[in-house]
C-alpha cells in the first residue's frame, strides 16, 4: 500500500476516534438522560407486551422510515367532540397546555362538535350507555377538518370508543400517514375512592393524549424502558405508565421537531409544579440533576 494511502486511513481514523471524543451537546444531554431510564419489567399475564410481543422501535430505526415533516406543518390541534362537563373542558384546557410544553409546538383548541354527525350505524349500545366506532370518526370527521398546517390533529370524544366488532374499546387510535387520530375521556374517569381528584384526570388525559400524538409522529409502542409511549391493555397499565418519554423516545421526538431540550425541560418542571403532578414533577427534577 503506498504511503499517501496509509496517511488518508490514518487521519480517517483520527478523525473517528476525535468524533467519539467529542459529542454534541444533543448526545451529552440524552446520554445523561439514559441513566434515569427505568427498566421494563417482565409482562405478566395480561400487560400489553404479554399479548402482544413487540420488538419496539430504535432511534436509528425511526431515522430510516420517518421523513422531517413539511416545514409548514406547524401545529397541534385538539378537536373535542361530544357533550363535556365544565370540569372535564378545564382539564382539557390544561392538557393543551401540557402538549404544547412537552411537543415544543403550538397547540390550539378547536371548537367543539356535536357527536350528531355519527351516524346510528357507527353506533353500538352497552350497558354502560353506547360506543363510537374510532375509524369513522377519524376517517369521516377529524382528517376532513384537519387545518392544513397541521403537524397532529387529536380529537377528544365524551362517548367510548371501539376499533370493530372483535374489540372490546380502545383508548385512542392514530393513523401515521394521516397525523390525525382520536382519544376517548371516557374511562379517564376517576375511581370512587378519587372522585374529586382532577389531578388524577389530567394526569391520565396527559398520558393518553401523548401517546396517541407520538403515534401520530411515527413513534411505535416503545419497549426500551418504562415510557410514556408504552403500550397499555388497560387502565391500570396506563396509570403505572409515567408521562416521562424514556431517552430514546426523546432522541425521535428532538430529531422530528428540532426543539430546544433544556428549555422544554424546564417548561414542563413548571407544568408539574404548577398542576401538583408529584410523581412527573420529581422523575423531571431528576433528570434536570443528571445533567452535564
Amino acid at each position: 500500500m503506498k504511503p499517501r494511502v496509509l496517511f488518508a486511513l490514518a487521519v480517517l481514523v483520527l478523525a473517528c476516534q476525535k468524533s467519539k471524543e467529542t459529542p454534541t451537546d444533543e448526545t451529552r444531554y440524552f446520554d445523561a438522560l439514559e441513566a434515569n431510564d427505568t427498566k421494563l419489567p417482565t409482562p405478566a399475564p395480561g400487560d400489553w407486551l404479554y399479548d402482544h410481543p413487540e420488538k419496539g422501535q430504535t432511534f436509528v430505526q425511526y431515522k430510516r422510515k420517518v421523513s422531517v415533516p413539511d416545514v409548514h406543518l406547524t401545529r397541534i390541534y385538539l378537536m373535542p367532540i361530544g357533550s363535556f362537563t365544565k370540569e372535564q373542558q378545564a382539564v382539557m384546557e390544561q392538557v393543551r397546555l401540557y402538549a404544547s410544553r412537552y411537543f415544543q409546538r403550538d397547540v390550539v383548541m378547536m371548537p367543539t362538535l356535536s357527536d350528531s354527525g355519527i351516524p346510528q350505524s357507527k353506533r353500538r349500545p352497552r350497558d354502560f350507555g353506547e360506543q363510537w366506532l374510532s375509524p369513522y370518526i377519524i376517517d369521516s370527521i377529524v382528517k376532513g377538518r384537519r387545518p392544513a398546517d397541521a403537524l397532529a390533529c387529536m380529537a377528544f370524544t365524551s362517548g367510548d370508543l371501539y376499533p370493530s366488532d372483535d374489540w372490546n374499546f380502545v383508548f385512542g387510535q392514530a393513523s401515521y400517514a394521516e397525523r390525525v387520530g382520536v382519544t376517548s375521556i371516557f374511562r379517564l374517569k376517576f375511581p370512587p375512592q378519587r372522585a374529586h381528584d382532577q389531578h388524577f384526570f389530567l394526569r391520565r388525559l396527559m398520558n393518553v393524549t401523548t401517546h396517541e400524538i407520538g403515534h401520530m409522529l411515527q413513534m411505535a409502542h416503545c419497549t426500551h424502558a418504562l415510557c410514556v409511549m408504552n403500550g397499555s391493555n388497560g387502565m391500570a397499565e396506563t396509570d403505572a405508565s409515567p408521562n416521562r418519554a424514556c431517552s430514546e423516545c426523546q432522541r425521535k421526538l428532538h430529531w422530528r421537531l428540532g426543539y430546544d431540550n433544556q428549555k422544554r425541560l424546564k417548561e414542563l418542571i413548571d407544568f408539574f409544579s404548577k398542576y401538583r403532578l408529584s410523581d412527573d414533577l420529581s422523575r423531571a427534577e431528576e433528570d434536570a440533576e443528571a445533567l452535564p
